[in-house]
């Protein structure tokens, strides 16, 4: 997650330009805590159960793509859509010179799992290397 930290970091630097290398990091920390090594760490019953009694949290958007990926658990979604908020790439500008940005990510991780509804690094930031 240090590698996503220092990414974010970098989004909010706007006044020079900053060398970044994140090292298996991805855009969003929503796979890392719904589906990856910290999914474990999670009180999933404990966060159903909440869910099941705080009405404040009823009304969800059905059309997010949480719901596709968890359609049986709502705990997994709200999951899912507050890291997403927060910590996805794509909610922040991009840093002023992505040329200057190389990306370590691991080709099949299980901390951090790809997931086609993120986008891509590159996508987000052009002129980024792998």
């Amino acid at each position: 997650m240090g590698g996503h930290m220092a990414s974010l970091a970098v989004t909010n630097i706007r006044d020079k330009p900053v060398s970044l290398i994140p090292l298996l990091s991805w855009t969003s920390a929503s796979p890392v805590f719904t589906q990856g090594a910290l999914a474990e760490a999670i009180g999933w019953k404990e966060l159903s159960d909440e869910l099941e009694t705080n009405k404040e949290l009823e009304k969800e958007d059905q059309t997010h793509p949480a719901y596709k990926l968890f359609p049986k658990s709502r705990a997994h979604r709200l999951m899912w859509i507050l890291m997403d908020a927060f910590t996805n790439l794509a909610n922040y500008p991009a840093p002023i010179n992505t040329d200057s940005i190389r990306v370590v990510v691991a080709e099949d991780d299980a901390y951090v799992p790809r997931s086609s509804y993120i986008p891509d690094i590159s996508d987000l930031w052009p002129g980024v290397s792998y």
